[in-house]
C-alpha cells in the first residue's frame, strides 16, 4: 500500500489554544484507516507525526514578511503620544472603553491632539470605536493586530534559539 502524506504549516493563534508550529511542518504518514480533519475523512492506518525544521532562508524569508505585516503597528505604536494614550486605553475596560474628554484629562493632552492620535490608532486598527448614542467610546483591538505583533517576536524567537 502507498503512504500518502499531509502537510501542513500552522502559525497558531489564541483561538486554538496557542498551539505553534513556527518554522516548522508537521507531516502526518499513513496507510490505512479513516481520519476526520476538519471535516475532511482521509483513510488511514497508521499515524505518526514528524516535525521538519526550516532551513535558516525560509526562516529569514518569514520574519521578513512579519515585519512587513507590521510595518504599520510598529510606527504607530513607535510614537510616545500614542502610547501614552494606548496604557489609558489599557486602564480602561475593553466592553465600556474610554471617551475622548476621560483620555484628554488623564494624558494632559490637547483635545484635538487626543483625536488626531485615536485617528491613527483607529485607522490601523489597533484601536475601536464602539458609539453609544452620539457618545464615542475608544478601547483597545486584543486580537487581530497585537497577534500580528505576537507572530513577528514568536518567529524571531525561535530564529534565535536556533543559533
Amino acid at each position: 500500500m502507498a503512504k500518502h502524506i499531509i502537510s501542513m504549516e500552522y502559525c497558531g493563534s489564541e483561538e486554538k489554544n496557542s498551539s505553534r508550529f513556527a518554522f516548522s511542518m508537521l507531516h502526518l504518514f499513513f496507510s490505512n484507516g479513516i481520519i476526520n480533519y476538519n471535516g475532511l475523512l482521509v483513510q488511514t492506518k497508521e499515524l505518526k507525526s514528524e516535525v521538519v525544521t526550516m532551513d535558516k532562508k525560509e526562516q529569514i524569508k518569514i520574519i521578513q514578511e512579519d515585519f512587513k505585516n507590521a510595518q504599520s503597528i510598529l510606527t504607530a505604536i513607535g510614537d510616545e503620544t500614542r502610547q501614552v494614550i494606548l496604557m489609558v486605553l489599557m486602564e480602561s475596560d475593553c466592553k465600556t472603553g474610554m471617551r475622548v474628554g476621560e483620555i484628554t484629562e488623564k494624558t494632559h493632552l490637547s483635545r484635538p491632539a487626543v483625536s488626531h492620535q485615536l485617528k491613527i490608532l483607529k485607522d490601523i486598527g489597533i484601536v475601536r470605536m464602539r458609539e453609544e448614542g452620539t457618545k464615542n467610546y475608544y478601547y483597545i483591538n486584543v486580537s487581530e493586530k497585537l497577534n500580528i505583533l505576537k507572530k513577528l517576536v514568536l518567529d524571531i524567537e525561535d530564529l534565535v534559539k536556533e543559533l
